[in-house]
């Protein structure tokens, strides 16, 4: 994939700051090949990328189809999600929830978590009668 910031210079520096620093884009950095241009630039202008934004930050595909275009930069997090949804193999089922670690999810729970649960519940109770 392609990932394409079209801005001023301070404006795509911070993108690309981030894209190096912070965790929840540094898999983005990796994965898509990074260009930068500013918005007079021969290579959007004449191809007809969108160049008014703060910045204007494109997705594409290899083939160079449009996944996701946004026309400012709300932060890494906002475009992590946004890039997430608009690549063709995200599957959300596989998306962390960093919230609900301190909560047990019981209905979520795999067959085989019940069954040692209730194996160790088992012994337990048997270890305390025995006692």
């Amino acid at each position: 994939m392609h990932l394409t910031i079209i801005g001023s210079s301070q404006l795509r520096q911070k993108v690309l700051d981030d894209l190096r620093r912070h965790d929840s884009l540094r898999e983005f950095a990796g994965r898509c090949h990074v260009h930068n241009f500013p918005p007079d630039h021969w290579a959007v202008v004449k191809t007809g990328f969108v160049t008014t934004g703060s910045p204007t930050i494109y997705l594409q595909s290899a083939n160079g189809r449009v996944l996701h275009r946004q026309d400012n930069y709300a932060g890494p997090d906002n475009l992590a999600e946004a890039l997430r949804r608009a690549d063709p193999n995200y599957q959300p089922d596989k998306d962390p929830n960093w919230n609900s670690l301190n909560r047990l999810d019981w209905k979520r729970l795999p067959a085989w978590a019940w069954v040692c649960l209730a194996l160790f519940l088992f012994l337990a109770l048997r270890r305390r009668s025995n006692q």
